[in-house]
C-alpha cells in the first residue's frame, strides 16, 4: 500500500513481480508482458533466478526496476534489503539481555542467502554472548512448496518445542 501511495503522489505505475517463472512463464513472455502493461517501474521481490534474469533483461531494455527484499548482487538496478545480520545480533542481544539462555530460531526452508545469514548470525551472537549452542534450537519449517498450515507443520513445531525447550 505505501508503495502505490508513493507512486500515485509522482504519477508513476508500478508492478510487483513475485514469481514470474514460478508460474511457468518464459522469460520472453515476461518481458513482453511488462513491455506492453505501461507500468513505470517494476519492484522485484522474488528470489528466483528466472525472475533475476527478467529484471536483467527489463533492465537492459531500459525498464526502471528495484529489488526488494532479495539481494542478486549481480543485477545492476537500485535495491532495498532488510540487514538480516544486523537484525538478528540486535534481536538476540536484547533477548539475552532480558536472562534469556535457551533462544530458539524458526524459519521456513528457503533457498536463499537471507536465511544462511540469519541462522549463522543467530549462532555467532549467541556464541558470543556465551548463550547455549546447542543446534537443536533451531526449527526448519516446511519448504517453500509444502504447505505451512497443515497439520504436519504444526506437529513438528509441537513436538520441536516440547522437546528443544527454547526460552524464547
Amino acid at each position: 500500500r505505501g508503495m502505490h501511495s508513493l507512486a500515485e503522489r509522482f504519477d508513476a505505475r508500478v508492478e510487483l513481480l513475485t514469481g514470474m517463472s514460478a508460474s511457468g512463464g518464459t522469460l520472453e513472455e515476461g518481458r513482453r508482458r511488462f513491455e506492453r502493461s505501461g507500468v513505470d517501474v517494476v519492484v522485484c521481490l522474488s528470489v528466483d533466478p528466472g525472475d533475476a534474469l527478467l529484471v536483467r533483461s527489463l533492465s537492459e531494455s531500459g525498464k526502471r526496476c528495484i529489488l526488494a527484499g532479495t539481494s542478486f548482487p549481480d543485477l545492476p538496478v537500485p535495491r532495498v534489503c532488510e540487514n538480516n545480520r544486523e537484525g538478528m545480533d540486535g534481536l538476540v542481544r536484547r533477548l539475552g539481555a532480558r536472562g534469556h539462555e535457551r533462544i530458539g530460531l524458526v524459519m521456513r526452508r528457503w533457498p536463499s542467502p537471507w536465511l544462511f545469514k540469519r541462522h549463522e548470525q543467530w549462532h555467532n551472537t549467541r556464541r558470543d554472548l556465551g548463550l547455549t549452542l546447542d543446534e537443536g534450537l533451531m526449527h526448519w519449517l516446511p519448504q517453500d512448496n509444502e504447505p505451512l498450515m497443515a497439520e504436519a507443520a504444526f506437529t513438528g513445531l509441537a513436538r520441536w518445542i516440547e522437546t528443544a525447550r527454547p526460552s524464547v
